[in-house]
C-alpha cells in the first residue's frame, strides 16, 4: 500500500469508534451526529472518546478522514488483486465512490458542514489537496492501460473539479447535477484511457 495512505488505526476501540463516527454522519449529518451516541455504540464512555479527539469537531474530521482512507484503500486492494486497473475497474469504482449516492463519506458531507469545520477547526480541511494528490499519483501507479501523455496534474485537477462541484452543489442545477457527475468521471475516464 502507498505510504501517502493513511494506515488503519491499530487501536480497536479508535476503530470502533471512527466506524460508528461514520455511520453517524451518514445517517444524521455531521453537524446533528453526537458524541454520546457514538460512544453509546461503541460501549465505552465518553472520556475514551476525548483522550483521542478533543472536540465533537476533530472525531468528525478523524471520522471523514478514516472514511476516505477506506475508500483509498479499497481502491489500492482491487488494483493489487486484479493485478491493476483498467478502464472498467476504474469505472466501476468512480461509480462505487462518486459523490452523488456512491459510497463516499464526502458525499454526506454539506457544504454548510465543511464551513462549519473550518470554523471550528481553522488550518484544517475535509478537502486535503496535497495527501488526497499524493494518493491519486499511488493509484496512478496501478492504472494498466493508461494512454501516454497523462499528465497526473490534470488528472488530479479533473477529480479535484468533481469535488468542488460537489462541495457547491449549492450553487448548480440540483436537476442537472447527477449528469455532469457523470460527465465529467466519462472525461477524466477518456484523459486517462482514451475514448472508450
Amino acid at each position: 500500500m502507498p505510504a501517502a495512505i493513511p494506515p488503519q488505526p491499530l487501536d480497536p476501540t479508535e476503530e470502533a469508534l471512527l466506524e460508528a463516527g461514520l455511520a453517524l454522519i451518514r445517517e444524521k449529518g455531521v453537524r446533528k451526529m453526537t458524541v454520546e451516541e457514538a460512544v453509546r455504540r461503541v460501549g465505552v464512555g465518553r472520556r475514551t472518546l476525548y483522550r483521542l479527539y478533543p472536540t465533537k469537531e476533530a472525531f468528525a474530521l478523524a471520522c471523514i478522514t478514516h472514511g476516505k482512507a477506506a475508500m483509498w484503500r479499497a481502491i489500492d486492494g482491487l488494483a493489487h488483486e486484479r493485478g491493476g486497473l483498467g478502464r472498467g475497474e476504474v469505472a466501476a469504482l468512480l461509480g462505487r465512490f462518486s459523490f452523488d449516492g456512491g459510497e463516499s463519506v464526502l458525499g454526506e458531507v454539506s457544504p454548510e458542514d465543511m464551513a462549519w469545520l473550518a470554523g471550528k477547526l481553522p488550518g484544517r480541511s475535509v478537502l486535503d489537496p496535497a495527501a488526497d494528490e499524493a494518493v491519486f499519483a499511488a493509484i496512478a501507479s496501478h492504472l494498466r492501460g493508461m494512454r501516454e501523455g497523462v499528465d497526473p496534474h490534470v488528472a488530479a485537477n479533473m477529480m479535484k473539479v468533481m469535488a468542488l462541484a460537489w462541495e457547491n452543489r449549492a450553487r448548480l442545477h440540483a436537476d442537472a447535477l447527477a449528469e455532469n457527475l457523470a460527465l465529467m468521471r466519462e472525461q477524466l475516464l477518456d484523459y486517462l484511457f482514451g475514448r472508450g
